[in-house]
């Protein structure tokens, strides 16, 4: 007999923000439930309803009134989990903004997705998360200790604030110093935490002396991380050993230039503007830090530069699309002009 599900409600007020939230819990045993957006939320000023919406979260979430950046109004920050193993957990932030809420998300991230805390004591929260990109890359998830991510929150958006605060930095570095010692005692996948390592170091404008650390103390016997995919996801060749994939790898994630010396200040800025797949009527635009999708039906919510990849100048990948910079020059000819990771293609 098919269990009837419970339907959970709750209302939070904070000065003029309050948000009424109702919840239905998935019955994992009914197919196809877990498809449902099953957390609906009305967010209300000064009772004035501005925002309600659906979204899906499963056998956890979490709905709060916190105060990020200290303007003396509380954010609505919703966290949502998307199930399955090492996966995924995403922060909504809605933030008053004179006449309407602006929206932001973290977007999916491993785990429990990170966490406000406020790391240097001047009662604003910074958002502590790492970068996924160096989960499997050179291990298994087990074996992987990716680098930090800092951001904090101002205006309605997560600014990328990692280097500013060396003394987590160490922290987290002394914590993976540790981890490579474990590793070479056990013999366990050393090259997923050095890879972290180095680019910890590199945070920490520490560069050369971490991988002088790697150089001395890989596996040389793993493979893994050394196959290179074309944008199909096929394989189309391998590194000769980890330095070199190492390297190619901290280039594509913006650590270093792509001449292999590293960035001075901070990771390679993007380029602002708006950026197209091709003729979908589709696009992306960059400003500020952030990025947001947008077609005829809207705009998404803005998340931080930092999920995106960049290829070359004027041109980044999204995990699934490569995206080229609207005033890049487009070859002439007959064809329509597609973007690849070389730039656009006449197809």
């Amino acid at each position: 007999m098919k269990e009837i599900l419970r339907l959970l409600i709750k209302l939070s007020q904070s000065g003029a923000i309050k948000v009424s939230v109702s919840y239905t819990p998935n019955d994992v045993n009914v197919s196809g439930s877990s498809d449902d957006k099953n957390l609906t939320y009305s967010i209300y000023y000064n009772d004035q309803k501005q925002i309600e919406a659906k979204d899906y979260t499963r056998y956890t979430g979490e709905v709060v009134l916190q105060d990020l950046d200290k303007n003396g109004i509380d954010e609505v920050v919703i966290r949502t989990f998307s199930g399955g193993a090492h996966c995924c957990t995403n922060h909504i932030i809605y933030t008053w903004d004179n006449s309407q809420f602006i929206k932001t998300e973290t977007g999916y991230l491993d785990g429990n997705g990170g966490g406000f805390e406020d790391i240097n004591g001047d009662g604003t929260l910074e958002f502590l998360t790492y970068d996924n990109s160096f989960l499997y890359k050179f291990s298994s998830y087990a074996g992987s200790f990716p680098p930090s991510l800092i951001y904090d929150f101002e205006k309605g958006k997560l600014n990328d604030v990692t280097r500013n605060h060396p003394k987590i930095l160490r922290e987290t570095l002394q914590k993976m110093y540790e981890a490579i010692q474990e590793r070479e005692k056990d013999d366990y996948e050393v090259n997923g935490v050095l890879a972290g390592y180095v680019a910890q170091k590199i945070l920490l404008e520490e560069y050369e002396e971490g991988w002088k650390l790697m150089l001395a103390r890989y596996d040389k016997n793993s493979d893994w991380g050394l196959e290179i995919y074309d944008e199909q996801g096929n394989v189309t060749n391998k590194y000769p050993d980890f330095p070199t994939a190492l390297k190619a790898f901290l280039i594509q994630q913006n650590y270093l230039q792509e001449n292999g010396e590293v960035q001075s200040n901070s990771l390679i800025k993007l380029r602002e503007g708006n950026y197209w797949i091709g003729p979908m009527g589709m696009g992306l635009t960059i400003k500020d830090g952030q990025y947001q999708y947008y077609d005829e039906e809207g705009e998404s919510s803005w998340k931080p530069v930092s999920q995106l990849d960049y290829v070359k100048d004027g041109v980044i990948f999204d995990g699934e699309h490569y995206w080229c910079l609207s005033s890049l020059a487009q070859p002439s000819g007959d064809g329509i002009a597609v973007c690849k990771a070389s730039g656009w293609v006449l197809q």
